[in-house]
């Protein structure tokens, strides 16, 4: 009988052990007691996020240069951090980021989500699963150039993407390959913007794979 309460403890501290070690489904560590709404906490946490996808993910290349002024990266880490106090978590710090990044990726100069506070499932455009994910993004007519960046691939369970209307993107490359490995997107809206112009299917069909393939 003795045995009773050690065992318990044991239980209990094997029970802790795997909360603070086991990753959860995104590959994120699933210890919120952790993660501090200090910027250059937020700052760390979120570069070691996206680090470690980009060192397991062969085909996303090198990691973003952090410390580059003026890169998009460092801007869109420097957006997020000024929202510093009101990020609960590590997901809602790396929504941010990937958001900010694909705006500062692609010239965005209108700030179109600068007033909108942290919550990025509120932005204009953003709209998220229960569990707090981007799902889907609409992100026609905002005067977007350049091409897709490869932190994008981070919301993994992204379902839809509208591009529509933004006549300067994608003028000098297909879409990225990257977004075949994107288990969830299905749907793709590029008409009137220069991926159409490089032979995709103006309606971005939903076999994704056919449409990269294509370009």
């Amino acid at each position: 009988t003795s045995l009773g309460p050690l065992l318990l403890i044991v239980g209990l501290v094997v029970a802790l052990l795997c909360v603070l070690l086991i990753p959860n489904s995104d590959g994120e560590r699933v210890v919120e007691s952790r993660y501090s709404t200090r910027p250059h906490h937020i700052s760390a946490s979120v570069t070691k996020n996206v680090d470690r996808a980009f060192r397991q993910r062969s085909f996303l290349g090198e990691p973003p240069q952090w410390s580059l002024v003026g890169s998009p990266e460092n801007l869109a880490l420097r957006e997020t951090m000024a929202h510093g106090e009101d990020l609960e978590n590590v997901r809602m710090a790396r929504n941010n980021f990937v958001l900010w990044n694909l705006h500062f990726s692609l010239n965005g100069s209108t700030g179109i989500w600068r007033d909108s506070g942290a919550d990025s499932c509120l932005w204009d455009g953003v709209r998220c699963d229960l569990a707090g994910r981007v799902a889907d993004l609409d992100l026609e007519d905002k005067d977007f150039s350049g091409e897709l960046p490869r932190t994008l691939y981070m919301l993994q369970h992204l379902r839809s993407l509208s591009l529509k209307g933004n006549q300067d993107l994608g003028a000098t490359e297909g879409l990225p390959t990257f977004m075949i490995h994107m288990p969830l997107l299905h749907s793709i809206n590029v008409c009137g913007t220069g991926y159409t112009n490089r032979g995709i299917n103006a309606i971005c069909a939903k076999n994704i794979e056919t449409s990269i393939s294509s370009s």
